[in-house]
């Protein structure tokens, strides 16, 4: 079986469903929010509403393209999927 493997878990590829293959769903420091403090993303509320607009119309799962120090966070992204019931997958 094709797995996905998911901030929640795995899941079987065939539940991925229409997805968001590049966005950014938090990020809570790293270089560019130190130089520009208009970077932070750090607002669970706002994120929740974001994903809530994503699966109105019609998306499943999202793709966060968070290389590594650019301030991610893997707790809150769990939090915001959890919410919603829908996968978000963390490619470092």
């Amino acid at each position: 079986m094709k797995i996905i493997r998911t901030v929640l878990g795995d899941i079987p590829a065939s539940e991925i469903g229409k997805t968001d293959s590049h966005d950014h769903l938090i990020r809570s420091g790293g270089p560019e929010v130190v130089r520009n403090p208009m970077f932070l993303m750090d607002d669970t509320a706002a994120a929740k509403r974001e994903f809530g607009a994503f699966l109105a119309s019609g998306g499943k799962t999202m793709v966060c393209m968070d290389p590594i120090g650019c301030g991610s966070n893997v707790g809150k992204m769990a939090e915001i999927s959890g919410t919603w019931l829908i996968w978000t997958i963390f490619l470092p």
